[in-house]
C-alpha cells in the first residue's frame, strides 16, 4: 500500500486489496518507474518538453507537485488551444501530434 516504505512489507499478492504486488516469477508485463520529489512545481502549472523549438513539445502538467505527461485519450485541438493559451500562445489552430511525437514522459 502507499503507506509501505519497503517492498518487504508487501506480503500479499493481492494488488486489489493492498495496492502492493510483488512476484519473483517471470512477469508477463514489466514496468518502468520514474520517482519524483514533490514540490518541484505548482499545481496546474503547464510546460512543453523535448521540442525542437520553444513552442512545441510534449505537454506536461503539474499535479500534487509532480510533473506528468498528458495522455492522448480524448486529447483534441480544443485541449491543445487551451494548453497553448495557458503558456501565453494565443494563435489559432495549434497542431496536435499523436503517438509520443516528442518522446515519452
Amino acid at each position: 500500500s502507499s503507506s509501505d516504505t519497503d517492498l518487504s512489507e508487501c506480503t500479499t499478492h493481492n494488488e486489489v486489496s493492498t495496492g502492493c504486488y510483488v512476484s519473483t516469477s517471470v512477469c508477463s508485463t514489466e514496468y518502468g518507474l520514474r520517482c519524483y520529489t514533490p514540490g518541484n512545481c505548482s499545481d496546474g502549472e503547464v510546460r512543453l518538453l523535448d521540442g525542437d523549438i520553444v513552442q512545441e513539445g510534449r505537454p506536461e502538467i503539474c499535479i500534487d507537485g509532480v510533473w506528468g505527461s498528458i495522455c492522448q485519450t480524448s486529447w483534441n485541438a480544443i485541449d491543445g488551444y487551451v494548453f497553448c493559451n495557458m503558456l501565453g500562445y494565443d494563435g489559432p489552430n495549434p497542431i496536435i501530434y499523436y503517438g509520443s511525437e516528442f518522446g515519452v514522459g
